[in-house]
């Protein structure tokens, strides 16, 4: 009976991402470590799926420095941000500080992989409108940022949160 109401509360309860920001990751429950990045270690929430602002997400992860201490929280999308998850965004940060889009394409390259073959480009980015499709957009907030990534090539979106920027904001 405990663990069906536990299993419950993690998917009906929202996730407070900004929590985690600042905090030891060893003192945070139920996290898988998955591999070293260039700002220290990433770690995966081992809750599969939930919501956030409303939308089913499959993951969460926790990035920290070398001492352990949780920089950047990202959460990923198994869709694109639409209209209504950027009103709920605007709404709980207000205007977002940048949002970009891929400009001029200088160069695109495929990248093979186990079973997958990718592509990457490389461009100029320009600043647009919501309307217009950005892959980036982003909040300086007072204590911390807020990230959103929109992959252009699949249906995914990644927001991360953390005490620093992805990209400069102005």
């Amino acid at each position: 009976m405990k663990i069906i109401l536990v299993l419950t509360l993690l998917f009906i309860t929202e996730p407070d991402l900004e929590h985690y920001i600042g905090k030891q990751v060893s003192e945070v429950e139920n996290v898988a470590y998955v591999d070293e990045t260039a700002l220290g270690r990433l770690y995966q929430l081992e809750v599969a799926h939930g919501r956030f602002n409303g939308k089913p997400f499959h993951c969460i992860t926790l990035e920290t420095y070398n001492d352990g201490i949780i920089a950047r929280v990202g959460i990923t999308f198994e869709e694109k941000v639409d209209k209504s998850l950027f009103d709920l965004l605007v709404e709980k940060y207000g205007e977002p500080s940048r949002m970009l889009k891929m400009g001029t394409i200088i160069q695109e390259e495929a990248i093979e992989g186990n079973g997958y073959i990718a592509k990457s480009s490389k461009g100029l980015a320009q600043g647009c409108e919501f309307e217009d499709g950005p892959s980036y957009i982003g909040w300086r907030l007072p204590n911390h940022f807020v990230e959103v990534q929109i992959s252009p090539d699949s249906d995914r979106t990644f927001v991360y949160m953390g005490k620093s920027s992805l990209i400069p904001l102005n």
